[in-house]
């Protein structure tokens, strides 16, 4: 199957890597957030870590490169690997909470 069938405009947006200045700024935003409702004590979202102690940035990262498979690499990371990684520590916190 050629892969003129589907049309270039398909192709090339599947293989388009390049990001926009305002894309890359959202998500350095929406990681900064998740670190820091990761690291503070206030927030609600991930109690159960926290009662753990264990909201450090070794969990952080192993938590990055089990949902998402890849390395914690800045100039790497999409949307995509973001909407993994949020329901990963969701998932993570909530798994805690369970007991055995």
């Amino acid at each position: 199957m050629s892969i003129w069938t589907c049309g270039i405009r398909a192709f090339s947006r599947k293989t388009k890597g390049d990001m926009s200045v305002e894309d890359r700024a959202r998500i350095k935003k929406r990681m900064e957030n998740l670190a820091l409702e990761w690291d503070s004590q206030d927030s609600g979202r991930f109690q159960n870590v926290k009662k753990a102690k264990w909201n450090n940035f070794e969990t952080f990262e192993w938590l990055w490169q089990k949902y998402t498979h890849k390395e914690l690499e800045p100039t790497w990371i999409n949307f995509k690997d973001i909407r993994k990684f949020e329901a990963g520590l969701d998932y993570y916190n909530k798994k805690i909470a369970t007991p055995r």
